[in-house]
């Protein structure tokens, strides 16, 4: 999710618009671990669109929020439990395994009501919590993709369901994981929009 030094405002009762976040989270999931893969070892100092973080913190803050998932989901409440991101010789082994571990977490109907207290932000029903994850997931495997020289394409479904949840937080403009907005282009595509709404520029090709 958004660092901890980003003021954020989401209001706990915010309907998600009728989207299958599972499904949305897991494909979103998917597409990070894929992106990883293509990920050299020689890469992991490279800096990305997420000031202050080079590919393995942006990784690290990935599995530390996967990890503080899995713990939510479970009933903690302590805030400690959204900070390891510590990460082994091979940080692709640790996401994959924290990748597992909260797919399975946040699957099942139950879950969807329960309630998750979610970093400093507040306690949410399950669905909104998976839609926090979801877009988090989804923008994260942009910013991997853009930081290893990769357009960073979003699948326009995704980026149309993340949007219609993004647009009703505010993510404020101190920095961390999610800046303030910027102007998207004229004619941006879904994936363009979500990116500048969570303060990206948007990659695009020379004609």
């Amino acid at each position: 999710m958004i660092d901890t030094e980003t003021p954020v405002t989401i209001d706990p009762a915010v309907d998600i618009g009728g989207i299958d976040v599972q499904a949305s989270d897991r494909r979103a999931t998917v597409i990070a671990l894929d992106t990883l893969r293509l990920v050299r070892r020689d890469q992991w100092e490279l800096p990305t669109p997420c000031e202050g973080w080079d590919l393995r913190g942006l990784l690290g803050h990935m599995v530390a929020e996967n990890r503080g998932f899995v713990a939510a989901a479970g009933g903690a409440t302590d805030p400690d439990v959204w900070r390891d991101d510590s990460l082994g010789e091979d940080p692709w082994v640790d996401f994959a395994a924290s990748a597992v571990a909260v797919t399975a977490a946040l699957s099942g109907p139950e879950v969807l009501e329960r309630r998750l207290r979610i970093r400093e932000f507040g306690t949410f029903p399950g669905s909104v919590a998976i839609a926090m994850h979801f877009v988090d997931n989804l923008v994260h495997a942009w910013d991997l993709a853009r930081a290893i020289g990769l357009p960073g394409a979003v699948d326009p479904e995704l980026a149309m369901s993340a949007l219609a949840f993004a647009e009703r937080w505010e993510p404020g403009e101190s920095g961390g994981a999610f800046g303030g907005a910027v102007e998207p282009p004229v004619d941006a595509t879904p994936g363009e929009r979500l990116v500048a709404l969570l303060g990206r520029t948007p990659h695009r090709r020379s004609a």
